[in-house]
């Protein structure tokens, strides 16, 4: 698994510190808004996507529909982590095509499971 590439799309400065220094042996990319997310994933396949909701130049459950139709990633597992999710809107996320959804603030070994778990299968 030293191999895989992972996409976080998070825009705070202390979550980002903290999800790069986890899940370093994964080559984590790092996206701080949605146009360089989009940027990232026109540019090269991931194996998995960390995607925070509250993103400043548009909302993460816009950007799921974009991460399914792109040529690149359409399939690769998209975990949303935010501390803006209520129980539509998580519902929302998962129709949107969301695989996953967990509440900010999460323990370091929830974060490595959850992104071992989508890179096993």
């Amino acid at each position: 698994m030293s191999y895989s590439q992972l996409l976080i799309v998070e825009d705070d400065f202390v979550c980002q510190h903290i999800y790069l220094s986890l899940l370093n042996e994964y080559q984590p990319v790092l996206a701080a808004t949605a146009a360089e997310a989009l940027d990232c994933l026109s540019k090269q396949p991931f194996h998995c996507i960390l995607l925070d909701l509250g993103l400043p130049d548009k909302p993460g459950e816009e950007l799921l529909p974009l991460i399914r139709r792109n040529p690149l990633n359409g399939n690769t597992p998209v975990i949303v982590i935010s501390a803006h999710v209520d129980e539509a809107l998580g519902q929302q996320c998962l129709a949107l095509g969301a695989n996953q959804i967990y509440v900010k603030p999460l323990l370091p070994t929830m974060l490595r499971r959850m992104v071992e778990s989508v890179l096993v299968h």
